[in-house]
């Protein structure tokens, strides 16, 4: 977990110390590198099957109907530690780079849900 550090805002209350607000410093490569970077950190699965069935199902209209389901048989977690999903973010921006994206740029990640 990220250390949380405070800062000093605002101007003291008569008999007070200043207001203390939390601040997180920026995430950035050298952060990260004093990190334990053979930890896992981002995890993901892997379809083995597809298992379809056809259930009856009652409709609102036109009384009952065969419906179709899937489901997926997953394999365990396969995990990336953090040097390799560092690795990954920075291959990622060099993509977007490349692609001609600037600083600020916007980007939806969009996956299907199954």
């Amino acid at each position: 977990m990220q250390k949380c550090y405070s800062v000093e805002i605002g101007d003291a209350a008569p008999g007070q110390g200043r207001t203390r607000s939390p601040f997180y410093p920026k995430l950035d490569v050298k952060t990260v590198k004093t990190w334990e970077t053979k930890k896992s950190a981002m995890g993901y699965r892997k379809i083995l099957n597809i298992i379809e069935e056809e259930k009856e199902v009652i409709k609102t209209v036109n009384g009952v109907g065969t419906k179709k389901w899937k489901y997926f048989q997953l394999s365990e977690y396969h995990w990336y530690n953090y040097e390799e999903v560092g690795e990954i973010t920075k291959n990622t921006g060099v993509g977007f780079i490349k692609l001609g994206l600037k600083r600020d740029s916007k980007v939806t990640v969009y996956a299907a849900t199954r």
